[in-house]
């Protein structure tokens, strides 16, 4: 890893802000993925869960997710709907 220099001494690097996020748009590039319009959806109907996990982050006016966050949140959502559907039959 490289370091800066300063006039004094050699420290190392500042860690990149929100290193392990990713841009919002990546969710739904891709071959098997969903449209941009039912990730928004999503978004939009699990937001405070989001939030809450900390699987979302807006930088410079950006939304970014936390992959492991957003797909940890998700699966609860998915698996506790199953679980409704389920008892409700």
């Amino acid at each position: 890893m490289p370091t800066r220099k300063t006039a004094r001494r050699t420290v190392p690097p500042l860690p990149p802000i929100l290193a392990e996020f990713r841009p919002i748009n990546e969710l739904w590039q891709g071959a098997d993925a969903p449209s941009e319009q039912s990730v928004r959806w999503e978004l939009r109907q699990r937001r405070v869960e989001l939030t809450d996990a900390g699987a979302l982050a807006y930088r410079h006016g950006r939304l970014y997710f936390h992959p492991q966050r957003y797909q940890a949140v998700i699966e609860r959502a998915a698996i506790d709907l199953a679980r409704r559907k389920v008892v409700s039959e």
